[in-house]
């Protein structure tokens, strides 16, 4: 049976009496499940998935302040900051 979508706190009886998770829950759900993989390879080279992607961006557009990073990638300048000090910690 086709399922509908539905909006969050919705109940359908049918499959639960548990109210649905709201889409957020359900994205970041998925987002884990489909960079499993790719957090186990890198990984066993030393890296983070964010690492990865500074390297990359950094790579394709060259040097960049950690501000203008965390903003292009979407990401908070703290924890960027730190990835970038680690890279070249490593000489990365």
């Amino acid at each position: 049976m086709p399922r509908k979508l539905r909006l969050p706190g919705a109940v359908d009886p049918r499959w639960s009496e548990i109210p649905d998770a709201c889409v957020c829950a359900a994205l970041r759900m998925l987002s884990r499940y489909a960079s499993r993989r790719l957090d186990r390879v890198l990984a066993g080279h030393g890296l983070t998935l964010t690492e990865f992607q500074l390297m990359l961006t950094l790579w394709e557009e060259g040097p960049a302040r950690v501000l203008v990073l965390a903003r292009r990638l979407r990401l908070d300048p703290g924890p960027t900051g730190r990835s970038l000090a680690r890279l070249e910690q490593r000489g990365v």
